[in-house]
């Protein structure tokens, strides 16, 4: 007995030999076993890239006014507040709204440049003014720091129109700008930067889109990728409102984001309305805005009437690229 089942025990053994050999012999003979290890190269995540945008409604614009950059007095704030966020905060675009240089009879954009060339040596500017039969006129000025950016070509020679709604009634002086840049980090990322200041919502955004999207088709045009656009200003639209009409101008393709912005607008109205906004089609990308951490207003003097009280809080918009 003890001797047949050390047979039958054998005859179990050798048969599970030769299933584990039949089971090895159908395996590629070259395969092996080691451990699978990490191709950095293949599987590590792409680097964030940040980009802040300033925008900043400084309001010059209209005759009499004088609550921010007509008034000696609050200037300098506004121009100190500039060259922090455009140094020590890390921003590297900037839209200011309504900076033209003494009474709005004699607009001009050299005040700005001015003071880029005394404070802010790396940055470069593209400012146009908005020229009609108005007498509210103003300039709009976009800032880029070139060691982040260069221009790869401007919108506004003498015979563009850089005026939103091209000037026609009740939009008469309000300006726009364009620029077309390359990142200097990531040569694939093209921008196009656009600063705007519509009318109010009465007026409605889409109702004079039109020049701006020829600047943006003339800009795109220029570019040898496929330029994303940011578009920043005093939209005197809510966040939801001028994502809906910008997208109803069909200026770029794809889908904008932002909102919500924080209010802004303005000291006559307890700062309770949300006009200042920055947004942006790139794909994936996250996008935050703030009032810019150096604001320490308001800055209008106390007693102000209503031309000088429209001062606006500048934003700072966080743009996160995947």
């Amino acid at each position: 007995m003890e001797l047949r089942l050390v047979l039958v025990c054998l005859s179990l053994l050798c048969m599970s030999a030769c299933r584990d050999s039949e089971s090895i012999s159908t395996e590629d003979p070259k395969s092996t076993s080691a451990p699978a290890t990490l191709d950095t190269t293949q599987t590590a995540a792409t680097p964030t890239a940040t980009v802040k945008v300033l925008q900043y409604n400084v309001k010059q614009g209209k005759s009499g006014q004088d609550c921010c950059w007509g008034n000696p007095s609050v200037r300098p704030k506004q121009q100190a507040l500039i060259v922090q966020e455009l140094t020590s905060g890390g921003v590297e675009l900037g839209s200011l709204i309504e900076s033209d240089s003494g009474p709005a009879e004699n607009w001009q954009c050299s005040d700005q440049d001015s003071l880029l060339g005394t404070h802010l040596p790396s940055f470069a500017s593209h400012c146009t003014t908005c020229a009609t039969s108005s007498s509210f006129k103003e300039a709009t000025h976009l800032l880029w720091n070139q060691n982040k950016w260069t221009a790869l070509a401007k919108y506004g020679d003498a015979s563009a129109d850089t005026c939103f709604a091209a000037g026609q009634t009740v939009f008469q002086g309000r300006g726009f700008a364009a620029v077309l840049l390359q990142s200097v980090d990531r040569p694939n990322d093209q921008v196009i930067f656009i600063g705007v200041h519509p009318g109010h919502a009465a007026q409605g955004f889409y109702a004079g889109a039109g020049p701006v999207v020829v600047a943006y088709q003339e800009l795109a045009g220029k570019s040898n990728g496929d330029p994303r656009l940011i578009i920043s200003g005093d939209f005197n639209l809510s966040c939801q409102d001028a994502l809906t009409q910008i997208g109803q101008s069909n200026i770029a393709p794809g889908t904008l984001v932002q909102c919500p912005s924080p209010p802004t607008c303005c000291y006559d109205s307890s700062f309770s309305l949300d006009y200042d906004h920055v947004f942006t089609n790139w794909p994936k990308a996250q996008l935050t805005t703030a009032i810019a951490p150096s604001y320490t207003g308001p800055f209008t003097p106390a007693g102000s009437g209503r031309h000088r009280s429209e001062e606006h809080k500048p934003v700072v918009a966080t743009l996160q690229l995947p």
